[in-house]
């Protein structure tokens, strides 16, 4: 995802609360924008929301300005048909290897999720803590 061109932007943005980096101290709003620059849009809920040709990213902040979620889904991505060879413990540069560019991906205080989609547009998730794979989800 090197590509993107804000790819290392987001990636440095820090959120309100992850188990494993309890020590890191979560961005705010204004620190974000340094970053990322001026916002396409802000959005009522709170949040920015920055559009490109290739991404968008959104930002979800608390009531005092500081990240609680990130958000980025891409314009191009790889379709799959199954999560089969993806397994606990995989890192997250290995499973992209694997699968192709993800639709998107969002990150929380508890976990990242990477979602993929199929040819009916059915999603397929692979969630993470830190950068190993700790569960999957194919449609039903």
């Amino acid at each position: 995802m090197q590509d993107i061109d804000k790819w290392e932007e987001f990636k440095s943005i820090n959120l309100i609360y992850f188990e494993e980096e309890s020590d890191r101290v979560a961005t705010k709003k204004d620190e974000v924008r340094a970053k990322l620059g001026q916002p396409t849009s802000e959005l009522s809920s709170g949040g920015d929301l920055w559009k490109s040709d290739n991404y968008t990213i959104l930002i979800a902040y608390d009531e005092n300005s500081v990240v609680m979620n990130k958000l980025i889904t891409f314009t191009s991505s790889k379709q799959v048909e199954s999560l089969s060879g993806i397994s606990k413990g995989m890192s997250a540069p290995d499973v992209v290897k694997k699968l192709g560019k993800p639709r998107g991906l969002d990150v929380t205080g508890m976990f990242t999720r990477f979602v993929w989609a199929d040819e009916d547009d059915k999603d397929y998730y692979v969630y993470f803590k830190g950068n190993k794979v700790y569960d999957t989800k194919e449609p039903n």
